[in-house]
C-alpha cells in the first residue's frame, strides 16, 4: 500500500525541517540526536509492552535460531518462528543501531572534507545498495514502466544534489564517502532483512534494539563533549524522535506491499520532494531552476511506478 510510503515521507520530510531549525539555532547536534534516539527506543518500548507480544522462550534459543538460519539458507523455510524471530530482532536491531551511528560520524566527516552537496549527492544514492542485494538475492523485479520512474527518481535525485563545481574539486574517492555510503546502504538493507525473514509483530523489538543501541553511542559521545543539554535541544530531539520511529515503522510495513527496488527510490526522491516544497512554501525559500526541473522528473517517476503492466 502507497499510504505507507507517503507517511514514511511526510515523517522523514518533518524530520528534515526540525534538524535545519536545529542547526539554524546551532544547538548541541549530539545532545539533540541523543534525546531523538531516547524518545524513539522509549516510544518503540512502550508500543511493544501495550501489544503485549511474548518475549519467553524455551530451551536453547540460540541452537534453534541456528538450526533456522539453516533451514532458510536452504530454502525449506521462508520465515523465522516467533522465538528465532526474538533473537533476530535483537541482534539485527543492535548491529543497525551500530551502523546508524556509524552514518551520522561518516556524513559528518565527509561533509569537512568534500563539502555538503557531494556528501548528500552520495548519501541519497546509497539507496542503489539495498536495491542491488534485494535484486541479487530475491530477484525483485520490478516491471518495465517500474524501472523507467526508478531511473527518473534516480535522475532526480542527482539534480538535486550533485553539484558540478563540488564534483570538480572531489580528488579521488574519499575513505569517509566510501564508508558512508556502505554504512548507510546496509541499514537501509538491514530493513528489508527484517521484513523478509521475521514476523511483523516484532517490529518493535527490533526498533526498540536499533535506537537503543544508537542512543547509547550517541549518549557516550555527548558525554565526552562535556556540554550540558538545555530544555530546548530536549523539545526539539523529542520532536525528531517521535517521526523518527514512525518513518522506521511504516517503511518496514511499506516493504510487505512493494519491492525494494520501488520502496527505496521513491521514499528518497519523495522526501526531497517534500522537504523541496516545503522550504518554499514553509520557510519561503525561493526553488532554483534545477529543484524545479528535478520535483517535475520526480513526479513523473512516482506516477510511472504505480502503474502496473
Amino acid at each position: 500500500m502507497m499510504i505507507y510510503l507517503v507517511l514514511t515521507i511526510l515523517c522523514s520530510a518533518l524530520m528534515k525541517f526540525v534538524f535545519t531549525f536545529s542547526e539554524q539555532k546551532k544547538y548541541n547536534r549530539y545532545a539533540v540526536t541523543s534525546i531523538n534516539y531516547l524518545v524513539a527506543f522509549i516510544s518503540s518500548m512502550f508500543i511493544t509492552f501495550k501489544q503485549k507480544i511474548d518475549l519467553s522462550f524455551e530451551g536453547s534459543i540460540v541452537k534453534g535460531f541456528l538450526e533456522e538460519v539453516k533451514q532458510i539458507s536452504a530454502g525449506s523455510q521462508s520465515s523465522f518462528s516467533a522465538q528465532s524471530t526474538l533473537l533476530y530482532a535483537v541482534i539485527l536491531g543492535c548491529l543497525s543501531g551500530i551502523t546508524y551511528y556509524l552514518g551520522l560520524i561518516s556524513t559528518q566527516k565527509s561533509i569537512s572534507r568534500n563539502g555538503v552537496s557531494i556528501t548528500s549527492a552520495f548519501s541519497r544514492l546509497s539507496i542503489i545498495f539495498p536495491i542491488l542485494l534485494s535484486l541479487i538475492f530475491w530477484r525483485n523485479i520490478p516491471t518495465v514502466t517500474q524501472v523507467i520512474g526508478i531511473l527518473f527518481m534516480l535522475t532526480a535525485i542527482g539534480i538535486m544534489t550533485f553539484s558540478f563545481a563540488d564534483l570538480k574539486t572531489l580528488k579521488g574517492i574519499d575513505s569517509a564517502l566510501v564508508v558512508m555510503f556502505l554504512v548507510i546502504g546496509f541499514s537501509g538493507f538491514n530493513n528489508k532483512l527484517f521484513q523478509r525473514y521475521a514476523l511483523g509483530e516484532y517490529k518493535t523489538i527490533f526498533l526498540f534494539c536499533i535506537f537503543f543501541t544508537a542512543f547509547v553511542i550517541s549518549t557516550i559521545q555527548t558525554i565526552k563533549k562535556g556540554q550540558m543539554i538545555r530544555l530546548y535541544e530536549v523539545i526539539v530531539g523529542i520532536s525528531v524522535g517521535i517521526p523518527n520511529i514512525l518513518r522506521s515503522y511504516f517503511f518496514i510495513l511499506s516493504l510487505d506491499y512493494l519491492s525494494a527496488a520501488v520502496a527505496f527510490p521513491a521514499s528518497s526522491a519523495g522526501g526531497i520532494l517534500m522537504v523541496a516544497l516545503g522550504g518554499r512554501y514553509i520557510f519561503k525559500e525561493r526553488l532554483k531552476t534545477k529543484e524545479k526541473a528535478a520535483i517535475a522528473v520526480i513526479i513523473i517517476g512516482i506516477i510511472l511506478i504505480n502503474i502496473k503492466m
